[in-house]
């Protein structure tokens, strides 16, 4: 992971310049509501089958069996992204999707043609953990494909996660490579490699306050936090930073095995987005 993390860092911030608006933006959504509640800093809690994207390892923790989903409106109904993921302890799997039809052509001076096409994108994860020793470890394969008008492209990559926490202690590190490998091949015969992130993180428990920090290298900070209210409530905000300042906020209502989650995310530039997950525990 040390080795990998090393030969991630000095390549990434070259590539994130070459390529400002990213390869895959899928593959750096999310999954759930919860973490998506608290601005996305979940690497070192990844307690849930949210895990699945956050930090593969964290599902070494699970009890019993999982079912999430997640349907978000972006940026004020623009477009809709649809997601749902099941795990248990060790292993799991998700896909994700969106697809926006009807997008008029326009010419140089922004005149509409008449006709229209299309954009889609879909991800399959499929993802392993253990405990070795004194840390978690997790691996997540993924598969990535993409659709704009008459050109497609696709392919694999991995992120790899670990988790480190001392029973009973009110803190966990944890740390993600997310995208270590791979690139998107196109119809046209082109490619285009994955955007790799490291992300460290770390989370803190005072109380029935739990506070977590994600770093993306390169990338924005995150800052979120949770406080479950009761038994059946929970309370979440977050900030990232990442070209302004973004703000999240969200609510947790469980009625044991279901839970649903809300997540509100308010852009520094673009109209807000809700998202919310239904969940089953059994």
């Amino acid at each position: 992971m040390f080795a990998l993390a090393l030969g991630i860092s000095p390549v990434a911030p070259s590539a994130a310049a070459q390529d400002p608006t990213g390869t895959a933006p899928l593959t750096a959504f999310g999954l759930g509501a919860r973490p998506l509640g608290m601005a996305g800093a979940f690497t070192a809690l990844a307690d849930d089958a949210n895990a699945l994207h956050y930090n593969p390892a964290g599902l070494t923790h699970l009890e019993g069996h999982e079912v999430t989903s997640l349907y978000a409106s972006q940026y004020g109904g623009l477009f809709g992204t649809f997601a749902v993921g099941y795990a248990q302890r060790g292993l799991g799997g998700a896909f994700l999707t969106y697809a926006v039809g009807n997008i008029p052509y326009t010419d140089e001076f922004g005149a509409e043609s008449g006709s229209t096409f299309g954009v889609g994108e879909q991800l399959f994860l499929g993802s392993y953990a253990r405990t070795v020793g004194p840390v978690d470890l997790g691996m997540t394969v993924k598969y990535y494909r993409q659709s704009i008008e008459t050109v497609s492209g696709s392919g694999f990559t991995l992120d790899l996660g670990l988790l480190w926490g001392p029973d009973g202690a009110p803190y966990r590190a944890g740390l993600t490579a997310r995208n270590a490998l791979g690139q998107v091949s196109y119809s046209t015969g082109s490619t285009d490699a994955f955007d790799p992130v490291l992300v460290l993180g770390g989370a803190y428990r005072l109380g029935n306050l739990v506070l977590a920090l994600d770093k993306d290298l390169p990338g924005p900070v995150r800052l979120g936090a949770e406080y479950p209210v009761s038994e059946f409530v929970a309370l979440r905000a977050g900030l990232r930073s990442a070209e302004g300042v973004t703000f999240t906020a969200g609510l947790g209502l469980t009625f044991d095995p279901y839970d649903i989650q809300y997540a509100y995310e308010q852009p520094p530039v673009l109209d807000r987005t809700h998202r919310i997950s239904l969940g089953v525990q059994f």
